[in-house]
């Protein structure tokens, strides 16, 4: 017996079948979130203004509370193509090779609210067996988690902590950012930009899994609120650590102004990834969601050390002052 429908022919099935490609492709185009992982709104901190946070380098004594730390958590090679916007004028020459970069993780302990850490590093898993449960294949190998050389993992950075870690500070949420979430204590406080745990993009069909387990078992993600009067946060209220929203790279992207014990320090997330970049004010390439908004973030980071050369700048994946060279080229 011949069946029909609404869409045709179930016999033949055609039509169905043609409409059953066309919500296919509809519902990939649309994407999906980065992570289904639950997020609330964060109470900490005091909403402010990157003017503001400008103004508090102004006074004579910029030293601040806070100890700082980088700690070069591995080395990588991922595509320049990704690490720069290679249309720009100031790129068109630069060819698109593997380039070497590094992963980092901030220290920032506060003589009275204790010890944080601005991203994650790299989980004591993927540093000893070079592979994770938590991260597919596909995008294992879209990382080139191969080319990944650990040199202290998140477990044993918590270790030689001065107290108890009190809270995840996240320049944005992107895989590389939280490799080291397996090694952070459930209970422990994390914190991320608006929009970045719920932007909806095709590539998150494939990396919603992994994020959201690297993201097992923690509490909700705090995220940071700003609005159209309130561009960044002073986190404890006594201009010594503010978060400066920061979109482009991603809808959630966010920089750090410290006033430390050697003096403010900028952190950029990737905002900008290399030295490159920094010194000819090219944003990242592939791996950003909005090119023009990186864009004008990045200018406003600039433009902040150029009127304050005295602030020392952490860029995503390099050092300022560092050449572009290809992967393996030690030069």
């Amino acid at each position: 017996m011949r069946l029909r429908s609404a869409y045709g022919d179930l016999n033949h099935g055609e039509p169905t079948m043609k409409l059953s490609i066309l919500f296919i492709l509809m519902s990939l185009s649309a994407g999906c979130a980065f992570s289904s992982h639950r997020r609330i709104e964060a109470k900490m901190g005091t909403p402010a203004t990157i003017a503001a946070a400008q103004a508090s380098l102004a006074s004579k004594e910029l030293s601040g509370p806070i100890e700082f730390e980088r700690i070069v958590a591995a080395s990588w090679a991922v595509d320049r193509s990704g690490l720069l916007n290679l249309k720009h004028p100031k790129a068109k020459h630069v060819k698109d090779t593997l380039e070497s970069i590094e992963i980092y993780t901030y220290r920032i302990t506060h003589s009275r609210y204790g010890t944080f850490l601005i991203d994650t590093g790299i989980s004591e898993e993927l540093a000893s067996d070079g592979d994770s449960d938590a991260i597919g294949w596909m995008v294992a190998k879209s990382m080139n988690i191969d080319k990944l050389n650990t040199h202290i993992s998140t477990k044993k950075i918590l270790e030689t902590l001065p107290g108890p870690l009190q809270g995840v500070f996240l320049t944005h949420l992107h895989l590389d950012h939280i490799l080291g979430m397996p090694d952070i204590g459930n209970r422990v406080p994390v914190y991320i930009g608006p929009g970045d745990i719920s932007h909806s993009a095709f590539l998150h069909l494939f990396v919603q899994g992994t994020a959201d387990r690297l993201l097992a078992g923690k509490a909700a993600l705090r995220e940071w609120k700003f609005d159209k009067e309130h561009d960044a946060i002073d986190v404890f209220g006594d201009g010594s650590l503010w978060v400066l929203h920061m979109p482009g790279h991603s809808p959630g992207s966010v920089a750090f102004l410290i006033r430390s014990k050697d003096g403010p320090v900028l952190i950029t997330g990737d905002t900008c990834h290399t030295g490159f970049g920094w010194a000819n004010g090219v944003e990242p390439g592939s791996y950003t969601a909005d090119h023009k908004r990186n864009r004008e973030s990045l200018r406003i980071l600039r433009n902040m050390v150029s009127e304050h050369p005295e602030i020392q700048v952490h860029l995503g994946h390099q050092r300022v002052g560092q050449k572009l060279s290809s992967y393996g080229d030690k030069s």
